[in-house]
């Protein structure tokens, strides 16, 4: 591509000319007008649309195919990828993605990151303008299903959670059972007692007898004595991540 550099042309520039005091106007030539064409053209072509003459909307649509369209969400088919790093500024809706979100550097958010299918987000600080996701919270993104779970009086209640089914007391533990089962029985479920003044003092917890469709917490006293969720209250946490 050029500027205009034909005859009567003024620095880069067309004009009409001007008879009275003698000045040329600019003469429109070959080689201008086809890096014109051309340059249009490729852009068009590039993106697989053949050029119909008589069609004026075909520069715009090879634009919107390769940069998408402002408003209209993006819909990608096949990996993509950005060397350059990809930033959203005042973004209205969440990060999605069917798969893996993968980075070699840093992702931040101000608001949600998570998977399609909703399992698992990670919600920003209102008070933090950017949050760097850590290699621990990267992990975050790839988790299956999350609950926070209330035992009391033998009966469990879910507080809140994602991918839970039902939650129930049985026997001596607590059954937690997927909305969606598991590939296969090789995830992590970590359970962590949530402390607080009404929780029962000195009380771990993990799971166990894990399968696809679910699995149990059992929870124990300071002298490792199995704790009867019929008799003693006790919140939990549960985060499961599925392996590789």
């Amino acid at each position: 591509m050029h500027r205009i550099d034909s005859e009567g042309s003024i620095a880069g520039k067309y004009t009409n000319g001007d008879e009275i005091n003698d000045v040329e106007a600019t003469v429109a030539d070959a080689d201008h007008m086809n890096a014109i064409q051309e340059s249009i053209c490729t852009v068009i072509e590039r993106e697989g649309i053949t050029l119909v003459k008589g069609d004026d909307t075909q520069l715009g649509d090879a634009l919107d195919q390769a940069y998408g369209r402002k408003d209209v969400p993006n819909a990608w088919e096949g990996k993509q990828t950005f060397p350059g790093g990809v930033g959203l500024i005042n973004s209205d809706g969440p990060i999605t993605a069917d798969g893996e979100i993968a980075s070699s550097g840093a992702i931040t958010a101000d608001g949600t990151l998570g998977t399609k299918d909703g399992l698992v987000f990670l919600q920003a600080p209102t008070t933090a303008p950017s949050v760097p996701l850590s290699n621990k919270l990267v992990k975050e993104l790839t988790c299956k299903a999350w609950g926070t779970i209330t035992v009391s009086g033998g009966i469990a209640t879910l507080n809140d959670g994602a991918n839970v089914a039902s939650v129930s007391v049985s026997g001596s533990h607590v059954q937690v059972d997927f909305a969606a089962p598991m590939a296969n029985a090789l995830y992590d479920a970590g359970v962590e007692q949530e402390i607080s003044a009404a929780t029962t003092k000195n009380v771990s917890a993990g799971s166990h007898s894990k399968t696809t469709a679910g699995f149990k917490i059992s929870a124990f006293n300071s002298v490792n004595d199995l704790v009867s969720p019929a008799f003693t209250g006790f919140t939990v946490t549960f985060r499961v991540f599925g392996r590789q």
